[in-house]
């Protein structure tokens, strides 16, 4: 289950259209035209990506590796790390993705998590 979910893509061509004059619906058609694609998929597809989601897996993957490197060991304070300079590796690009989401989720106007 994922708790940030995407832009509806369509509804927001929808309102790129809703804001656009006659002679710029005309000339957006006319593009359209010329690529071979519907008016409301050309508009769609000029809007900006969403890089969030792509972060977010990203991210959960880096996590699910980290994981598999930490196996558990009683005599070593409950687990031991079998590659540390992976795990270390891992964990730094793991703190600069975080900190990309966060960036973007602030450029956003999201708030952010107390802390």
């Amino acid at each position: 289950m994922r708790i940030y979910q995407p832009a509806d893509w369509a509804k927001l061509a929808q309102d790129r259209i809703s804001e656009l004059t006659k002679s710029q619906i005309k000339y957006e058609r006319n593009r359209a035209i010329k690529k071979g694609m519907g008016f409301e998929q050309w508009v769609e597809s000029r809007l900006p990506v969403d890089p969030l989601p792509d972060l977010i897996e990203e991210f959960n993957r880096i996590c699910d590796e980290e994981e598999t490197l930490v196996v558990p060991n009683c005599s070593v304070n409950g687990s031991m790390i079998t590659d540390p300079y992976r795990y270390e590796a891992l964990a730094d690009k793991a703190s600069r993705i975080a900190e990309q989401i966060e960036r973007h989720l602030a450029d956003s106007g999201v708030p952010a998590e107390p802390g």
